[in-house]
């Protein structure tokens, strides 16, 4: 183990320690600030979450279900923003559904990324919404 990974794993433990005591004083705003102001790699914080568990756990599902929730009503807008500029009317949208078959490609409109794991799809044409609010029914 070198000095780096030496003073990495201290690091760790003294953020870990910090988050247990403001929880143990029931301080979770301040322990979920700790949480989402320290810059260690994602996957080592979500594995630290889960088996920490708790109010910081639910605290911290629930900031990510309500930051999903705010990005499908933007896009939901931008896609009737962008319907109406076509003349389409607007159907709604089909919610994420990562049961159905997997689909992954790129906007025609501004060229993201899509992936339907992630992005909601259109009622009227069923092809993946980008946040720029482009779906299928403008394509033709």
């Amino acid at each position: 183990m070198n000095t780096n990974d030496n003073g990495d794993l201290h690091c760790r433990r003294i953020f870990i320690n910090e988050i247990k005591t403001l929880l143990s004083f029931n301080e979770t705003e301040k322990a979920k600030s700790l949480y989402y102001s320290e810059s260690f790699d994602e996957k080592w914080k979500a594995l630290f979450l889960s088996n920490l568990g708790g109010v910081l756990e639910s605290l911290v599902i629930n900031d990510r279900q309500k930051e999903e929730d705010r990005k499908i009503k933007e896009v939901k807008v931008r896609h009737q923003e962008f319907l109406n500029s076509l003349g389409v009317n607007y159907l709604g949208i089909i919610s994420i559904d990562t049961t159905g078959k997997h689909r992954a490609t790129h906007c025609y409109n501004c060229k993201e990324n899509l992936d339907n794991n992630i992005n909601i799809e259109c009622n009227a044409c069923h092809w993946i919404i980008c946040e720029c609010g482009a779906c299928g029914c403008g394509y033709w």
